[in-house]
């Protein structure tokens, strides 16, 4: 059984050192960090975007590493796939054989308009791509994979072949990472990863709250991006450009010099959209060692409950007396010790195996149906 990957998230301005695209976060967290998992494992995997063959009907996979087009895939995993073309010849791949899975993570159904992914897909402003050519798509495929049980729950009421597939982490990637030291020995450094172009007026819920914080705390942000449009991280939070300490934006694989930060934030607001996301944020920043504090959602409600991973707050007002437990240099040791051994539970390699083992499912699942 050869496996397909396609994603259609890929950076549009960066490029890796050999000059071959970058994942998005998204991409690489539900597919790329994979491929080399499986691949050690001796699976047979293709990794790239998608195609298709006129000819055959099937759908192949347009790979960046120099292996060429691969349309020899017996399964093809796809995510953020939404253009209209696809649903007719994902219907030709099915009818030659090829088991199609769409991967879904994220709510698109329930995005913010500040969001910059609402203009994006919504049916009226791009006609050609949208949720609405998304939703039929993953109603007419064999199998979706959903990263959260929100989502899970709601794809089933469009198709009753869904598996949830959580998220893991590389934690390999973070196991070098020092602990970082503030250059105020009064002040903790307190860090948010992440592009401010695509929340939901998330990080806007700690503006009443900053002075607080900036009394014992200053700030960093990793993903800086200076562009018009893309709104600066001191003004979403409220505080002076001053005490706020930025980095560029890094490709998925670079992640772990991005911390320069001792105490990581997780600001949602509570909207469905933010219910469906997972805790990846969380599950980075304890490979890293990094403390975090998080607004609530199901998943991080879970994260921090039934796995002592991260504090979660109830209400933003909560955000400064549980990031002032920091300042306490024994706990933040502590702390940074105990995430890093509870993480491991979550390493990619086991996903790895979870992962492998649906899909193996699915394909005989599927043959044993074609054959009864």
């Amino acid at each position: 059984m050869k496996i397909g990957f396609a994603s259609n998230d890929w950076s549009r301005s960066m490029v890796s050192r050999d000059q071959t695209p970058v994942m998005g976060g998204s991409g690489h967290i539900r597919i790329g960090q994979y491929i080399l998992p499986l691949r050690k494992k001796g699976i047979d995997v293709a990794v790239g975007i998608l195609a298709h063959n006129s000819m055959t009907g099937t759908f192949g996979i347009h790979a960046f590493d120099g292996s060429g087009d691969h349309f020899d895939c017996d399964v093809i995993v796809m995510q953020r796939y939404m253009h209209k073309q696809v649903l007719p010849d994902m219907k030709r791949a099915q009818d030659a054989g090829q088991i199609i899975i769409n991967d879904v993570d994220d709510w698109y159904w329930g995005l913010s308009e500040k969001n910059a992914a609402f203009a994006a897909s919504n049916p009226k402003l791009n006609p050609d791509e949208n949720i609405e050519w998304y939703k039929t798509i993953l109603q007419e495929s064999d199998a979706i994979f959903a990263s959260t049980p929100f989502l899970e729950k709601k794809l089933l009421d469009w198709n009753d072949n869904v598996w949830l597939h959580t998220n893991y982490v590389t934690t390999a990637q973070y196991k070098d990472v020092p602990p970082f030291e503030s250059p105020n020995p009064h002040k903790l450094v307190v860090g948010w990863m992440g592009s401010t172009a695509h929340r939901s007026g998330d990080l806007e819920i700690l503006k009443p709250y900053s002075a607080q914080i900036t009394s014992f705390a200053s700030f960093h942000h990793t993903g800086d991006i200076k562009i018009p449009n893309v709104p600066r991280f001191n003004r979403e939070i409220g505080v002076s450009a001053g005490i706020v300490e930025t980095s560029p934006f890094l490709p998925p694989y670079e992640l772990q010099d991005g911390f320069l930060f001792q105490v990581g934030i997780v600001p949602l607001t509570n909207i469905p959209f933010n219910h469906a996301k997972s805790y990846i944020k969380g599950l980075e920043y304890a490979a890293a060692g990094i403390p975090f504090v998080c607004s609530y959602s199901p998943q991080y409600e879970e994260l921090t409950s039934a796995h002592g991973i991260g504090l979660m707050v109830n209400d933003p007002s909560e955000y400064p007396e549980m990031l002032e437990r920091f300042r306490d240099h024994d706990y933040l040791r502590d702390t940074s010790k105990d995430i890093r051994k509870k993480v491991k539970k979550f390493d990619i390699h086991v996903g790895a195996a979870h992962l492998y083992k649906k899909i193996l499912k699915i394909h005989k699942n599927y043959w044993r149906h074609e054959k009864g």
